[in-house]
């Protein structure tokens, strides 16, 4: 298997698992908005992006670290280059 940077290619790193990942956290904040009408009140309008982008790499180290390390094709007898 030959990949020119990290393992996962755009799917971990640029593609799904962010986009996902951002996603999530839209829903989150548009439910967030919603839950007045069940008595529930949040600060909606303070959104901190650094934290979101954070926890976005986490996700995506974490996906890195449980399918797409190097040591994980090498187990399976795949050749990384």
């Amino acid at each position: 298997m030959i990949e020119q940077e990290r393992l996962g290619g755009d799917c971990t790193w640029t593609g799904c698992i962010p986009s996902k990942t951002i996603i999530k956290a839209a829903k989150v904040l548009h439910s967030a908005k919603k839950a007045s009408k069940f008595g529930l009140e949040f600060d909606v309008n303070s959104v901190d992006t650094a934290k979101i982008m954070k926890h976005v790499d986490q996700v995506r180290r974490e996906v890195y670290k449980d399918a797409d390390r190097p040591e994980i094709f090498q187990e399976m007898g795949i050749d990384v280059e």
